[in-house]
């Protein structure tokens, strides 16, 4: 009964975050623009700040798994600050891709310097439901959310009709669904985690 009540429980949450985003995306349909101080970006550099922090505190929560975890958070940095492009910018152009590829230098850094740990981390996981949420989220941050976006799917729907909101609308929000899924599988993550340590300590 206990097992039953979790899934019931876990339903209701994923909905919950669902609905929420319904409710961020319905508020940049009201005003019928995407920019970048928009309901949706808001979200998207919230959900990103918070899985970040959370990858963090499980480095130092979960010692054995810190190399993974940091590198997790570096890759989700990098998107944090991809989504702060247009302010970056203002620096200088180009601010936010030196940044970014810095993070990612120091992500292959870790990664080949502990590779063998890292490896075996992920394939211990692989069968973990926080491993199959990230693999759905990132395939549709970085390959459906592309394809559903592109401009050419809605002149030829929309003809005489097109604007460019109604593409920015449909792929910012299959961007802010794929946040939260990845934002799922990181508190799936740490739950996991925390759960096999305590398992390992018995």
């Amino acid at each position: 009964m206990k097992d039953f009540t979790s899934v019931i429980l876990r339903l209701f949450l994923y909905a919950l975050v669902l609905l929420t985003d319904y409710f961020i995306i319905y508020a940049d349909i009201i005003k019928r623009s995407v920019k970048e101080d928009s309901a949706i970006e808001i979200a998207q550099e919230s959900y990103l700040f918070i899985i970040v922090v959370i990858l963090i505190i499980q480095s130092f929560k979960i010692p054995t798994y810190k190399n993974l975890c940091y590198i997790l958070a570096l890759f989700f940095a990098m998107h944090l600050v991809r989504e702060f492009d247009f302010f970056l910018d203002m620096i200088f152009d180009g601010l936010w891709q030196i940044i970014a590829f810095s993070m990612l230098g120091l992500a292959v850094f870790l990664f080949v310097k502990n590779k063998h740990s890292i490896i075996q981390q992920i394939g211990a996981l692989k069968n973990d439901i926080s491993t199959g949420l990230f693999l759905i989220g990132l395939t549709l941050l970085h390959v459906f959310s592309r394809l559903w976006g592109k401009s050419d799917n809605w002149k030829t729907l929309l003809e005489d009709n097109y604007k460019r909101v109604f593409k920015d609308l449909a792929e910012e929000g299959i961007e802010l669904v794929s946040y939260s899924i990845l934002l799922i599988a990181t508190i799936q993550l740490f739950l996991t985690l925390k759960s096999s340590i305590s398992k390992d300590g018995e």
